[in-house]
């Protein structure tokens, strides 16, 4: 068996002499010579790349080849959001002397260690937030005669978040035995803290449903199986019954028929708003989407297409209405053509066009309380101030698409709206008055009509930079967000807001995923582009209820996006996927309705909260709602 693994060692390209005693992992057969990732993923590791990213200078390496952490997947730009751990063969030092090569980082989370066998780091050699690599000399005498390995760790993304090494010499031997042992080892102990970790959020999930759903859910049948599942240690199975214990079983889910977007991410572009590729913009030629409805049926697993108008056609922003009958979308034919606004039934027919403004982008519509519409359109041009991408304006219309007005006047975005419980438009907003460069997009309000735009949170949030794509929850102070960036798509991370902790910073927000985003949160500094480097990002997010989400997420196979189940307690379930993506989760269920009455006749009737104050003017016949306020926002009078 030894001898077998010395000839495994030496197909994988390790250099050892036997005369000598010398053991050289130099990375020349183009793979990792038997190193083995042990916790995380990256790029491609095994770089033969002649020349530094930036400035050109050649790489410091010996021979073709060497390992780096910075490499992006096809090996064709750099890419710092990589973390794990990589860590080589044991060997036995005949000699204290070791000698490598090592360029990126020098900081505390990113490093080249020698560990004895128990995993204890004896020595350690950095870069010095350089390209180059540079010599290093480790003299380790009490390890001689002893079992050692290599350890490369990265646990750091951003600038100077990675490692590379290269000519790792030393004299002794590779122990191929201790080698398989070792790893087999490793994978069982990182397997074991993975699977505590997934059994202990999965075990508090499924409690927590038994006591929302008593006699609906079968909580007490399914923590007995966990715990066998605990037992067996089988991380695959447990993956599996995760999706039948929070999906297929869970109440929030498993009676609701979930609508959802078929199409691949967005190309991207200049800016996060920049997703519309309108037919006369500059950016025009990036539109190459295509998808469709399709309809999910969560306890049978089962998928079926509503709506597929054909090749070249996409679809976007589908909400539905109170009653639960009718959706309302929009469109585009293909890239001769733009976004316009469509309604049909959840059945799939009555298809019905509602704008067709040519030249024109009508986008994120919602439904209204009263039935009308409410969306976002670039029908009046204006124009990005930091290049030359068109913007759009919140605008209203009735259920027929007639009397179209426009109630928001920014000089910027307003889009993603959404209708909060207490009847206002949450939306988010591009605004360069009285803000900083980059993070200007935050959310804000604003009622039905236009009137009583303010602030909600993240106006003066400089990390995110981009709030985006919000949804309130049962109460209008709470809200899920992406937190995404500036000079990205509209992804990136999820938080939970409660805006009555406050209007910008890190206290209002109670959660992110991934949970480790909050220390990224931040008033200070420019940090507007914290989340273009996550490797996992997020959007769409829709509430089943306060504490219980759907998303879509990527899968971990590029951009591709799947629909994902989430919890308070960190469970992210993959609910579906398909390519070449999955977006807009929308359980299709009727919802209770904002509080609202309606005041005045004919086309132009505002809507306002029935708890405004009446009174009748004395010999006109008509009555005048009084202003108050309204969760802390002024409501106008108005007459009818």
């Amino acid at each position: 068996m030894k001898r077998l693994w010395v000839i495994l060692l030496y197909g994988m390209g390790v250099t050892l002499a036997a005369r000598s005693g010398a053991v050289r992992f130099d990375f020349e057969s183009g793979d990792l010579q038997g190193w083995e990732v042990v916790e995380g993923a990256f790029g491609r590791l095994v770089s033969d790349r002649t020349k530094e990213h930036h400035g050109g200078a050649p790489y410091t390496k010996v021979g073709t080849f060497f390992l780096s952490t910075l490499e992006s997947a096809d090996g064709t730009r750099p890419d710092d959001r990589f973390e794990g751990v990589i860590e080589s063969p044991v060997v036995v030092l005949e000699s204290p002397e070791v000698t490598l090569r090592v360029g990126g980082g020098k900081g505390d989370g990113v490093y080249v260690a020698l560990c004895t066998l128990d995993g204890r780091e004896v020595a350690a050699a950095r870069g010095a937030n350089s390209q180059t690599l540079q010599a290093h000399s480790l003299s380790v005498p009490a390890c001689v005669g002893q079992p050692v390995f290599f350890r490369v760790v990265d646990r750091a993304v951003g600038s100077w978040g990675h490692i590379t090494l290269d000519h790792v010499s030393c004299q002794g031997r590779v122990d191929a035995q201790a080698s398989a042992r070792r790893f087999e080892a490793r994978r069982r102990e990182v397997a074991r803290v993975g699977n505590t970790e997934t059994v202990d959020r999965l075990r508090a999930g499924i409690r927590e449903l038994g006591v929302g759903f008593p006699g609906r859910y079968p909580a007490a049948a399914l923590l007995q199986r966990l715990d066998a599942l605990d037992a067996d240690g089988d991380a695959g199975a447990l993956e599996a019954f995760a999706r039948e214990a929070l999906v297929r079983e869970n109440p929030l889910l498993n009676p609701t028929p979930v609508l959802f977007v078929t199409r691949k991410q967005y190309r991207p572009d200049h800016h996060n708003t920049a997703t519309l590729f309108v037919s006369c913009e500059l950016n025009a030629r990036s539109y190459d989407t295509e998808g469709a409805f399709k309809i999910l049926d969560v306890g049978r697993g089962t998928v079926t297409t509503l709506f597929a108008p054909g090749p070249g056609v996409t679809m976007r922003d589908p909400d539905l209405d109170f009653a639960g009958e009718r959706l309302v979308f929009a469109m585009r034919k293909g890239p001769q053509d733009d976004y316009h606004i469509y309604t049909m039934t959840v059945a799939g027919t009555g298809l019905r066009q509602l704008t067709s403004a040519p030249g024109v982008a009508d986008v994120d519509p919602v439904w209204l309380p009263d039935g009308g519409i409410l969306f976002s359109a670039t029908r009046e041009p204006k124009y990005c101030m930091c290049n030359r991408h068109i913007m759009c304006n919140l605008y209203r219309m009735e259920a027929d698409g007639a009397n179209i007005h426009q109630i928001g006047k920014s000089t910027l975005f307003e889009g993603h709206a959404s209708v909060m419980p207490d009847g206002r438009i949450l939306y988010d907003r591009w605004e360069y008055v009285d803000r900083n460069f980059g993070d200007a997009q935050g959310l804000w309000v604003c009622n039905p009509d236009g009137t009583g735009h303010a602030l909600y949170w993240g106006n003066n949030t400089t990390s995110p930079g981009g709030v985006v794509d919000a949804r309130t929850l049962s109460q209008s102070h709470l809200a899920i967000a992406v937190l995404g960036a500036c000079h990205d798509r509209p992804w990136g991370a999820l938080g939970l807001i409660d805006r009555s902790r406050g209007v910008d910073g890190l206290e209002p927000v109670l959660r992110t995923w991934p949970a480790a985003f909050t220390n990224r949160i931040k008033t200070a500094g420019q940090d507007f582009d914290s989340t273009v480097r996550l490797a996992c990002k997020y959007e769409d997010p829709h509430p089943l209820d306060d504490r219980h989400f759907l998303c879509a997420r990527q899968t971990g196979r590029g951009e591709e996006m799947g629909l994902y189940y989430l919890d308070l307690f960190g469970n992210e379930v993959l609910v579906h996927a398909e390519a070449p993506g999955c977006f807009d989760p929308l359980p299709l269920r009727p919802r209770a309705a904002p509080p609202f009455a309606e005041i005045g006749r004919g086309k132009g009737h505002l809507l306002v909260p029935h708890r405004l104050k009446w009174r009748r003017v004395p010999g006109t016949g008509k009555a005048v709602a009084i202003r108050v306020k309204v969760a802390g926002v002024a409501f106008g009078a108005s007459a009818a």
